[in-house]
């Protein structure tokens, strides 16, 4: 326990990073001299997990965090904790980010169908049966 324990903390480090959502995907990047580098990069499925840490002031005080993280059946677990000075921010994503795991979840059990646009296809590339 506690090499677990020393192993986390190691890898605990804090950095100022954009966030990027896409429909299916959430992508953290961090600014550097000669280009952005990912952070953190994940597909939304039903296995993503989005924790919220609620700091004694609400859903809009400074202590807001978001824990993100999945499992990877080789890398292990990975999870990032995301803040924001802006907890309004951090909200809105907080909710939209929500939405998409939930579609995903429910897209696992059958119970929706991911919605497709039209506009994404050419009309030779779709072949009828």
């Amino acid at each position: 326990a506690e090499a677990e324990l020393e192993k986390a903390v190691a890898n605990n480090q804090e950095t100022a990073v954009w966030i990027a959502l896409f429909g299916d995907g959430v992508v953290l990047m961090e600014e550097r001299p000669g280009g952005a580098q990912a952070q953190f990069a994940q597909q939304i499925t039903s296995k993503f997990e989005l924790e919220v840490e609620n700091g004694p002031d609400g859903d809009y005080g400074s202590e807001k965090a978001l824990v993100l993280g999945y499992h990877h059946k080789v890398f292990g677990d990975r999870k990032v904790r995301v803040k924001s000075e802006f907890p309004g921010a951090l909200v809105v994503f907080e909710k939209l980010l929500a939405r998409r795991v939930a579609e995903a979840r429910s897209f696992d059990l059958g119970l929706a169908e991911l919605p497709v646009s039209p506009s994404s296809f050419d009309e030779d590339e779709v072949e009828a049966d």
